[in-house]
C-alpha cells in the first residue's frame, strides 16, 4: 500500500513515485524529482550506487562501491535485496551553528539486505540537492569494522579543494586538479569538487560523528 502524508500545501507523498524495487536493486527519487539514486549490483555481485541529476540529465556520482567488512559480515558482495520502504521527512529543528534552525526535508528510505543468515540495512536520505547514506549492521557484541570499502566516484571531476595528511579536523586546505592527486593520499574532508563544464560542485562530508564508528 502507498504511504501518504499531507504537509502544508505540498502534494501527497506516494511511496511508489519515489521508490522502485526489484531483485536487482532499488531506485529512489527525491521529493521534487531532481535527483535519483540507484543501488544495485555490478557484474561481480558487489553492491554499487549511482547518483543522477534528473533535471540536467547528468550523472553526478558514477558507479561506486557500498561495502563494509566487519567481524560478523564478510563484506556486502553477494547480498540480496530483501525489501525496501520509503517515507517523507519534513522537520524543522533548532541548531547551534551558523543558523538557529534547519529544515530536514527529504525522502528517507530503508533497504533491507540479506547475506546468508545476516541481515543489515542501507539507510538513505535523498534531498533535491544531495544524499546521505549509512549502513545499519547487526547488533553483535564486540563486533568491529575491519575494512571500509565505500567509494565516491565523481563522474566529471575538475578542480578539487581538500585537506591533506592531517589528524586534525581543521587541516590547511589546498587545491589542485582532481586527476593529479596521487592514489593513496590521505585526504581530509570536507572535500569539494568542481564538476566539469562549470555545471556545479560536489561536497563530500561525514555525518553522525560520535564516539563510535563514523
Amino acid at each position: 500500500p502507498a504511504v501518504t502524508s499531507e504537509v502544508d500545501d505540498q502534494p501527497t507523498f506516494v511511496e511508489s513515485e519515489h521508490l522502485q524495487k526489484d531483485d536487482s536493486g532499488v531506485e529512489i527519487t527525491s521529493l521534487s524529482k531532481k535527483l535519483k539514486m540507484n543501488i544495485g549490483k555490478d557484474e561481480s555481485g558487489n553492491i554499487v550506487y549511482t547518483l543522477t541529476d534528473i533535471e540536467n540529465d547528468e550523472l553526478v556520482i558514477g558507479k561506486s562501491n557500498m561495502d563494509l567488512v566487519t567481524s560478523s559480515l564478510d563484506g556486502f558482495a553477494g547480498s540480496a535485496f530483501d525489501s525496501a520502504e520509503a517515507f517523507m521527512v519534513d522537520e524543522t529543528r533548532p541548531y547551534l551553528g551558523n543558523v538557529s534552525e534547519f529544515t530536514d526535508r527529504c525522502v528517507a528510505a530503508s533497504v533491507k539486505m540479506t547475506k546468508g543468515d545476516v541481515v543489515y540495512y542501507i539507510e538513505v536520505k535523498l534531498y533535491d540537492n544531495g544524499v546521505a547514506f549509512r549502513y545499519r549492521l547487526p547488533d553483535v557484541s564486540r563486533d568491529r569494522v575491519t575494512a571500509e570499502n565505500t567509494s565516491f566516484t565523481i563522474a566529471k571531476p575538475g578542480k578539487i579543494w581538500y585537506g591533506k595528511d592531517s589528524d586534525c579536523y581543521e587541516p590547511e586546505i589546498t587545491s589542485g586538479v582532481y586527476a593529479s592527486i596521487p592514489v593513496g593520499n590521505k585526504l581530509n574532508g570536507p572535500i569539494t569538487i568542481e564538476l566539469a563544464n562549470s555545471s556545479g560542485y560536489v561536497a563530500l562530508l561525514e555525518g553522525f560523528v560520535g564516539e563510535d564508528y563514523i
